[in-house]
């Protein structure tokens, strides 16, 4: 035998017990890594608290399995590593989704939410049944507040494939025509509520720059600053005091930020920015933030649950109760400057009435900004049952 191949038969036998190494470091890095913290923790990126430990009761076994599975989904540290070295060799060698059932990935680096598309499909219309029980709530809500001098408006926030369809792949296609925003659209034609449909007024103002985030599901300063100024338009034929505030007003530049929602999901947002487009007033605020009047959310809800902004004597101004979603932010700064009272309300995307915050209040009007895919939040919750008499 020479000495050839010698070698390559010892090289051989190596080759098994290299792998075998390889194999105990991957399955026992993880266990170290948990115990010792050899890598640095990574910062929660959820609208919410992480799944603490569970606390395992010889009485009752059944949940544990469950909540133990949560708790080492959210808290074993190597698996966010992993999944992110999985995420860039999805995304940038094979120009795929890492969660193609939550996120879509589109031409010139745009971004959808699987759910939203949903929408754009027309997968599920309303029913008849169900725009009737949208036009019920909604005209009881208005009249409702006519009947105490308060005028109401809703709002509809488009989700971002109406205004850039042509971003959404070309294996996205449509089960029907129309939407859901076009048959509520539709049946509340002839009713008295004020329903502000931004779809038209956003499509023409796309010559005037990127109106959404690449990379996140929300419009970017600029569609809100539109979207604002739509609402104050149409509330200054009721209101001649509010004048919405011209765009030369401002100024509109673009910072570079780390990737916004749709991004996060996949765990790239350290690594795919977002070319952020900002619009900022060349005046001085006249508002200032109010303090807290204590109004409790829902429970376990832990985002920004009641923002209030004020403009001292400026009693000729109206007050304001804006029921929102996190879509709302973006417009506060366009919005807070034209009311003597702006109280914002997020109640966990319930979008319900308020009778506590109206009577603390006693605002002149109230707005709903509602996303175009959170329409069927409108449809309201049932009557509870009545208790039969015995």
């Amino acid at each position: 035998m020479t000495a050839q191949n010698q070698n390559t038969n010892f090289q051989f036998r190596a080759h098994p017990g290299a792998l075998a190494l390889v194999f105990c470091i991957l399955v026992l890095f993880p266990l170290a890594d948990q115990i010792f913290s050899l890598t640095p923790e990574r910062p929660n990126l959820e609208n919410r608290d992480l799944a603490p430990f569970p606390k395992l009761k010889l009485s009752n076994l059944d949940p544990f399995p469950k909540k133990f599975d949560a708790w080492v989904k959210d808290h074993f540290k190597t698996r966010d590593d992993l999944f992110n070295a999985y995420s860039r060799f999805q995304l940038e060698f094979l120009h795929d989704s890492p969660k193609p059932e939550e996120v879509v990935v589109s031409k010139e680096g745009w971004f959808f939410s699987r759910k939203n598309l949903a929408v754009y499909q027309n997968l599920k219309p309303f029913s008849e049944s169900q725009l009737d029980s949208i036009q019920q709530n909604l005209e009881k809500r208005q009249m409702d507040h006519s009947q105490n001098g308060r005028k109401f408006y809703v709002m509809i926030a488009p989700n971002k494939h109406s205004i850039y369809p042509e971003k959404v792949p070309l294996n996205v296609v449509k089960k029907s025509p129309g939407s859901q925003l076009d048959q509520v659209m539709e049946r509340m034609k002839n009713s008295k509520v004020q329903i502000i449909d931004l779809r038209e007024i956003l499509l023409s103002k796309k010559p005037t720059g990127r109106l959404y985030d690449r990379t996140d599901t929300h419009w970017n300063d600029l569609g809100a600053f539109w979207a604002a100024h739509e609402l104050l338009r149409v509330m200054e034929k009721d209101f001649p005091s509010i004048h919405p505030t011209p765009l030369d007003e401002f100024t509109i530049d673009t910072i570079p930020k780390p990737g916004g929602n749709l991004v996060q999901m996949i765990d790239l947002s350290d690594r795919i920015q977002e070319d952020k487009i900002r619009v900022q007033a060349n005046y001085e605020s006249r508002s200032f933030r109010g303090a807290s009047r204590g109004f409790k959310g829902p429970e376990g809800f832990n985002l920004d649950y009641e923002k209030e902004y004020i403009i001292q004597y400026a009693d000729s101004l109206q007050d304001v109760l804006v029921i929102r979603d996190s879509y709302t932010d973006a417009m506060i700064p366009f919005l807070k400057e034209h009311f003597h009272r702006a109280c914002f309300i997020f109640d966990a995307w319930r979008f319900e009435e308020h009778p506590e915050v109206i009577s603390n209040l006693n605002p002149q009007i109230e707005v709903i900004i509602i996303l175009e895919s959170h329409l069927w939040k409108l449809l309201g919750r049932p009557e509870p049952p009545k208790k039969k008499h015995k």
